[in-house]
This record gives structure tokens, C-alpha cells and sequence, in this order.
């Protein structure tokens, strides 16, 4: 389960840098910020930006985030992952993501 555990923490790191970003372009609570399926939504003016927009537009952060232990997703909140990454974003977006978000994890943990 220690891979497990690490792994939910990155996913709440990552999901926090996205809407970080988001709230920060659209200047917006992040609080007031949901995510879904791989978008996140504000719901009080109806935008919408895809995971895949924010990484390819927005500036990230360049150090690990904070994230509390609240912020990290409960079993109930699971959901499954299995679908086709090209269906979902291409792979040259997916093969970007992860080398992002493993130089950000090897800065702070290698």
C-alpha cells in the first residue's frame, strides 16, 4: 500500500496545480472550482477548461504543492481511469503530462 498512498498524494498534487492555475488566469476562488472527467468547471460563470488546455496554456508552479490531508480523494470518490488516452487527449499530451509531472516529483523527492 506504500505505492498506493504516494500515488493518491501525487494525484492530489497534480489536481491542485491544475486548479491553482486555473483559479489564478480566471481570477476565481479556487474553492468556487470543480473537477470532472478531466475538466475543471466554474459553475458561477459556466467556463470550462479541459486538464489537457491547462498544461498546454496555463503557467504551473515549478515546486510541489502543499496538500492537506482532506484534499487527498476518499475511496468513495474513486473512480476508474481505464478508457483510451487517445480517445481521451492524444498521446503526445499524456506523454508531456507525465514527464512535467515526474521532473516536478524527482525535484523534490530524488
Amino acid at each position: 500500500m506504500v505505492y498506493f498512498d504516494k500515488m493518491r498524494m501525487a494525484s492530489a498534487q497534480a489536481r491542485k496545480m491544475l486548479l491553482n492555475a486555473v483559479a489564478s488566469s480566471w481570477n476565481v476562488n479556487v474553492a468556487e472550482l470543480k473537477t470532472d472527467k478531466s475538466i475543471v468547471s466554474h459553475a458561477g460563470s459556466d467556463r470550462k477548461i479541459s486538464y489537457e488546455e491547462i498544461v498546454v496554456t496555463l503557467t504551473l508552479p515549478t515546486e510541489i504543492l502543499t496538500v492537506e490531508k482532506s484534499e487527498i480523494k476518499t475511496e468513495s470518490e474513486y473512480r476508474s481511469i481505464a478508457i483510451s488516452v487517445n480517445r481521451l487527449c492524444g498521446g503526445m499530451f499524456r506523454l508531456n503530462l507525465m514527464v512535467q509531472l515526474n521532473m516536478v516529483w524527482m525535484y523534490k523527492y530524488l
